[in-house]
């Protein structure tokens, strides 16, 4: 369906403009943190700035990254560090996945978690055990993945996270049609539509409409996958003349 595979490259294309405008704010706000690192700071300062120039570097500059993460590492000992602890096993977490090293990658994603547990931070702890599910799921291992996203999808309902329940049903719904089970898929993606929808946020309902479209495209419900496509492609089409 040509309709999709349009709309799909457009996505694509929203996705690059958002990083490039991310990029700028990012290298000025770099600028900042490395100026108070200079002007000298007390141990505490020091590893939580550290730890958000990590933050910032991990996509762009992995090895600058493992230099503030070395940097706040070696001052640990200094202070209570369990509230950055959560932090620092995330970044490296996110260097390893972005590595394709998903053993290591669950297992300090996990070691976040149980640090977020103990500070008791649950949307932290909620986004990072839905990002193991999505790296189990990028590994192709989707039992797993279906376990850390329901759990996620637990907790979220639990402590009422409602938009980050509704990303992990985007997810779940990713999942389950991947798995060729479109009904079930479609009935997660429309959860996470009404509340998207709610928040008025053009470009998460413009996903999960693309969603719907290729769900039913696959399922062969023409006249939905139609609908759901359309929608996509004017709300998307709405964002890049922005």
């Amino acid at each position: 369906m040509k309709l999709l595979q349009k709309i799909t490259m457009l996505w694509w294309l929203l996705m690059a403009m958002t990083s490039g405008l991310t990029y700028g704010f990012t290298s000025s706000r770099q600028d900042s943190l490395q100026q108070i690192l200079k002007e000298g700071s007390d141990v505490e300062t020091t590893i939580r700035t550290s730890l958000v120039l990590a933050d910032l570097l991990k996509g762009n500059s992995p090895d600058s990254c493992r230099q503030y993460l070395d940097q706040a590492r070696n001052l640990f000992w200094r202070i209570n560090s369990l509230p950055y602890l959560g932090l620092y096993f995330e970044i490296r977490g996110d260097l390893a996945r972005n590595a394709f090293d998903f053993s290591s990658s669950d297992r300090l994603f996990r070691n976040a978690v149980f640090c977020y547990d103990k500070t008791r931070e649950r949307p932290k702890q909620i986004r990072l055990l839905n990002i193991i599910g999505s790296s189990y799921a990028q590994s192709g291992n989707v039992s797993e993945a279906f376990r850390y996203y329901l759990r996620a999808r637990e907790y979220a309902s639990d402590f009422c996270e409602t938009e980050m329940q509704a990303r992990i049903d985007n997810n779940l719904g990713r999942l389950y049609c991947t798995s060729e089970n479109y009904l079930a898929g479609i009935g997660y993606y429309k959860q996470a539509l009404a509340v998207f929808e709610k928040d008025k946020d053009p470009f998460k309902v413009g996903t999960v409409c693309m969603n719907l479209g290729n769900a039913y495209f696959h399922i062969l419900v023409m006249d939905s996958a139609r609908i759901y496509a359309n929608r996509a492609r004017q709300l998307f089409s709405g964002i890049s003349k922005i």
